[in-house]
């Protein structure tokens, strides 16, 4: 499929437990401020969305490609294909937090290599003092 990645709530997750998921998502999307464009799935003029119930986003202009839609209600499998776009980054970044968060409740897999997903782990270590790896976020498909 190319450049995609895939998740699957596996278990139903609490709303608790999904706003501390976006908590902590907000945190690294402070830290990107500026530095890459982003909007919600709505279009250019529309800020990034990150509620207690859902995070939404894409790049702007020529960074974008599929929207990232990310709901805590959701229990069917979902993917976005990023083109390595610079929102990929934050794409990455909501996954390992969600996978830090919610354990063993969501399976990510991913098209891409462990060397995709680095920069996307380094800054997630970085901007949240965690000290996660490839491994314990992306599953064998």
């Amino acid at each position: 499929m190319g450049y995609t990645h895939y998740w699957r709530i596996k278990k139903d997750i609490s709303k608790r437990m999904f706003k501390k998921t976006s908590t902590e998502c907000k945190k690294l999307l402070n830290a990107i401020n500026g530095k890459i464009k982003l909007c919600s799935q709505y279009g250019d003029d529309t800020k990034p969305i990150f509620s207690d119930t859902e995070i939404a986003f894409n790049g702007v202009g020529d960074g974008s490609f599929e929207d990232f839609l990310f709901d805590g209600d959701r229990t069917t499998g979902e993917y976005c294909k990023t083109a390595e776009r610079p929102y990929d980054l934050l794409v990455t970044g909501v996954l390992i937090v969600a996978k830090v968060t919610m354990g063993e409740r969501i399976k990510v897999n991913s098209d891409c290599d462990k060397a995709d997903w680095q920069e996307g782990i380094d800054f997630v270590n970085k901007t949240l003092g965690l000290s996660v790896k490839f491994e314990d976020i992306v599953e064998k498909r």
